[in-house]
């Protein structure tokens, strides 16, 4: 009825620059070395029949990535320039999940709940400028947000869960339903604020029916209005969050816009559906599948994306796909 899982391993990491060219945002460019011990453990204990409870503790290590240490530059897919700072350090953080798992004859699902502090959680950070608190822009184009990579303790928090429902008299037919949430927040001196680039609220909701020869499926993705971001800094002159639809396609008033991270995002529905047809020849088997994402060309932003400020999501895809196993 009980078991119990561990791990463990010890990491290592180099990162060697072949060029330790110094510019005017990145100085001391050098090796840099980390290594960790981390590991994990697990229980889980089946209280009857189809219903097990779990838990899990952790110790992990992530070294600064290569971009996060040595960028200066352009970035010109997320509308930022990034520049890296040399002199990170390793994050290391302790976790700690708690989880449910049902399975009973037509219903089952899991539901977890896990909550992680991290020391020297590494974020992009945007600037500001010291004296007029507007934000800093590239010194060639003046267009772009400037990000710096930065460090704070920090705590994440959130739950997750998922249930399969088997319709009942029809064949092959269930209902899938998930939803995720998480909030994070780093130190501020004596406080908490709200960590930058945080998720909202999402879930999906899907009917998929499967048979021998087709397969269909219908269903909804959603993310409530994201409203936790940090303050935004006391800025002189007119600085918005969003662009109108015409100033984006014209590029006008990019100067004036806040960075995405002190920006909320509005919430949104998508619709989703598939429709597959798969057959037999001799022992090779034939698949169509046709696929349609964002089936009411929803007008969607993705709160993570730093360019949400002057483009949206993609709207409508058609998708057809053919496959062929043997």
């Amino acid at each position: 009825a009980v078991r119990v899982q561990w791990g463990g391993r010890w990491d290592a990491t180099s990162i060697v620059p072949l060029d330790s060219t110094e510019t005017a945002l990145v100085r001391d460019v050098r090796t840099r070395r980390f290594s960790a011990p981390t590991g994990s453990l697990g229980a889980t204990v089946a209280l009857r029949p189809g219903f097990v409870l779990g838990m899990s503790a952790t110790r992990a290590f992530r070294p600064p990535a290569i971009e996060e240490l040595f960028s200066a530059g352009p970035h010109l897919a997320t509308y930022a320039y990034e520049v890296g700072n040399p002199q990170l350090r390793a994050e290391r953080g302790y976790g700690l999940d708690l989880f449910a798992r049902f399975q009973q004859r037509r219903v089952n699902g899991e539901v977890a709940v896990f909550s992680t502090r991290l020391a020297d959680y590494i974020y992009q950070r945007p600037l500001v400028d010291s004296i007029t608190g507007a934000p800093v822009r590239d010194r060639r184009l003046r267009r772009y947000n400037v990000y710096q990579a930065d460090q704070s303790d920090a705590r994440l928090y959130g739950a997750e869960g998922r249930v399969v429902i088997t319709v009942p008299r029809v064949t092959g037919t269930v209902l899938d339903a998930t939803v995720s949430w998480v909030q994070g927040d780093q130190r501020a001196g004596l406080a908490w604020a709200p960590l930058p680039a945080m998720p909202p609220l999402r879930s999906r909701v899907q009917l998929r029916r499967d048979g021998r020869a087709w397969s269909v499926s219908a269903g909804l993705d959603a993310a409530l209005r994201q409203r936790r971001v940090p303050p935004a800094p006391a800025t002189i002159g007119a600085v918005t969050c969003l662009l109108s639809a015409s100033e984006a396609v014209r590029g006008a008033g990019a100067p004036s816009l806040l960075p995405a991270e002190f920006c909320p995002t509005e919430g949104w529905v998508q619709g989703q559906a598939s429709v597959s047809r798969r057959w037999l020849m001799g022992r090779q088997l034939h698949e169509i599948t046709t696929a349609v994402d964002n089936l009411f060309n929803t007008d969607w932003r993705d709160h993570l994306w730093r360019a949400k400020q002057v483009a949206p999501q993609p709207g409508r895809n058609l998708r057809l796909l053919y496959r062929w196993s043997w």
